[in-house]
């Protein structure tokens, strides 16, 4: 399964939104780090700094990142993880094109769900959630 652009752009946006929206950019980026299974190590190696920048912003010894060094951080995920056959793009390209795949698992859930009302978009009034 071959890895398209906009999969890669869609991906690319959730990573960086989620890291300039978070109140911890650092263990969001950590977060993020950990589930390419990228070391602190490799990455500084591809973004052509100190690994102690990375560790600096992952421990919140900097301040938030700025845009321009998030879009660094998570283009270069990105390219490892190309490097290594798109493993980690993959699994979200699948989640792209299986919608069921992304639905949570029932038990998640605070209350019973009737099926019926989830389906017709009645979800929160049926449960009392909304």
């Amino acid at each position: 399964m071959s890895i398209s652009p906009s999969a890669r752009q869609v991906l690319a946006q959730r990573i960086a939104g989620e890291i300039i929206l978070s109140s911890k950019p650092g263990v969001t980026m950590r977060k993020w780090r950990q589930l390419f299974v990228i070391s602190q190590t490799r990455l500084s190696e591809r973004m052509k700094l100190s690994p102690s920048v990375i560790s600096d912003y992952e421990s919140g010894r900097r301040k938030s990142p700025g845009t321009r060094f998030v879009r660094r951080f998570v283009w270069a995920l990105l390219a490892i993880d190309k490097d290594r056959g798109n493993r980690f793009a993959k699994e979200f390209a699948h989640l792209l094109t299986s919608p069921s795949a992304a639905i949570l698992d029932i038990r998640e859930l605070p209350l019973p769900v009737i099926a019926e009302a989830l389906l017709q978009g009645d979800f929160g009034r049926s449960c009392g959630v909304f």
